[in-house]
């Protein structure tokens, strides 16, 4: 079994889903049931494919997914906060924790593609 919460990337995304999720307590009733619920669900799949991401041996499928995934955040989280269930000062925290989690990710994409290119240079 491949082990996963001793990665600072999986440890990262947890506690953003964390404050995520208390943050949906506190939405304005219009806002929680869609946009709350939507950005918790999404931070789920995030913490789902930083698993599936490490125990596999092909990475790049769910890295590649999982970028898309922090994409997602950013418009749920822009959303949030332009429709006034966050203010500014809120966004710009949770903006600098999904930019740290990018680009920790940004990073394992990038090794993974030269580990890749190793491998396949030695199979030459």
């Amino acid at each position: 079994m491949s082990r996963y919460q001793h990665l600072p990337i999986y440890d990262a995304f947890y506690r953003y889903t964390n404050e995520l999720y208390k943050l949906k307590k506190i939405l304005p009733k219009d806002l929680k049931n869609d946009l709350g619920e939507a950005i918790c669900k999404s931070s789920l799949r995030g913490l789902k494919l930083v698993v599936f991401a490490n125990g596999s041996e092909k990475k790049e499928a769910p890295l590649r997914d999982l970028a898309l995934e922090i994409e997602t955040q950013w418009v749920y989280l822009r959303l949030i906060h332009d429709q006034k269930g966050i203010s500014l000062g809120q966004f710009e925290v949770f903006g600098k924790k999904l930019t740290g989690i990018g680009a920790q990710v940004g990073a394992w994409r990038k090794w993974y593609r030269e580990e890749s290119r190793k491998i396949n240079s030695t199979k030459s």
